[in-house]
C-alpha cells in the first residue's frame, strides 16, 4: 500500500511540473495533455510490471519520457530552428528528403495532368509519352509518404537531437489526404445525383466539401497528436 501511494504521489508531482510548464495553454487543452500523459504512464507501468509497480520502475519510465520542461509553451517559435542549431540539434535527413520528393512529385503530377487535359487531350501518343514520367512522380509521392513516417519515428526516438516534426507529419499525410479527399468527394457526389436537380444538388455538393474538410482536419489533428505523444522507453534509440 505504501509503495502504491509513493507511485501515485510521484506521478502527481510529474504531472504538476508539466502543468506548470504549459503556461498560457487553455484549460481544456491542458487537461487533455495531462490525461494523455497520465494514461501513457499507467499503460507503461502495467506493461512493464503488471499490477504491482514500484517507484523504481516508475522512475525508469519517467526517465525515458520527455522532461516536463519540454512541454513549455512560452518560448518564441521564431527562434526554434536557430536555438536548435545552437544546441547541436539538426534537421532530420529523412524529413528533408521527404519534403523534396513531395514538392517535386506534386509539381510534376500537376504539370502532367495540365498537359494531358490541354496539349495532349486528343493525342493518344502524347499521353503515352508522359506515362513514364507520371509513373516516376507517383513513385516519388509514395517515397515521400514513407520517408515522412520514417522521419516521425526517427525524430521521436532521437531524444530531442532531431527536429522537423511538422514537415515529417505534413509529408506523411499529403498524398493520403489528397487520395482520401478525392475518394470521399466522388462518393458523396455520386449520392447527390439522387437528389432533385438544381438547388438541392448544389447544396449537397457544398455539404460534401464541408464533410471532406472536416474529415481531413480530424485526421490531421489525430496524426499530429499521435506523432507528438510522450515517448515510451522502448521507442528511444
Amino acid at each position: 500500500m505504501e509503495q502504491s501511494r509513493q507511485v501515485t504521489h510521484t506521478i502527481s508531482a510529474y504531472l504538476e511540473r508539466i502543468a506548470a510548464e504549459l503556461g498560457n495553454v487553455s484549460a481544456d487543452e491542458k487537461d487533455t495533455i495531462l490525461q494523455e500523459v497520465e494514461s501513457h504512464i499507467y499503460d507503461a507501468l502495467h506493461t512493464r510490471c503488471g499490477d504491482a509497480p514500484s517507484v523504481e520502475d516508475l522512475k525508469l519510465i519517467l526517465a525515458g519520457m520527455d522532461s516536463p520542461e519540454s512541454y513549455c509553451r512560452d518560448q518564441a517559435p521564431a527562434a526554434t530552428i536557430t536555438d536548435a542549431v545552437a544546441e547541436g540539434q539538426r534537421f532530420c535527413r529523412y524529413t528533408i528528403v521527404a519534403g523534396a520528393l513531395g514538392a517535386l512529385s506534386l509539381t510534376g503530377i500537376i504539370l502532367i495532368l495540365a498537359l494531358v487535359r490541354t496539349v495532349f487531350q486528343h493525342v493518344g501518343d502524347g499521353q503515352l509519352a508522359v506515362a513514364p514520367l507520371m509513373f516516376l512522380f507517383v513513385l516519388a509521392a509514395i517515397a515521400s509518404t514513407v520517408l515522412g513516417l520514417v522521419g516521425i519515428s526517427a525524430i521521436r526516438a532521437s531524444r530531442g537531437r532531431l527536429i522537423g516534426m511538422p514537415l515529417a507529419v505534413a509529408m506523411s499525410l499529403l498524398y493520403p489526404i489528397i487520395a482520401l479527399s478525392y475518394a470521399l468527394v466522388q462518393a458523396l457526389y455520386s449520392l447527390c445525383v439522387l437528389l432533385p436537380p438544381h438547388t438541392w444538388r448544389s447544396v449537397a455538393a457544398g455539404v460534401a466539401w464541408l464533410i471532406t474538410i472536416a474529415v481531413d482536419i480530424f485526421i490531421i489533428r489525430a496524426v499530429w497528436r499521435w506523432a507528438t505523444r510522450p515517448v515510451a522507453t522502448d521507442e528511444l534509440m
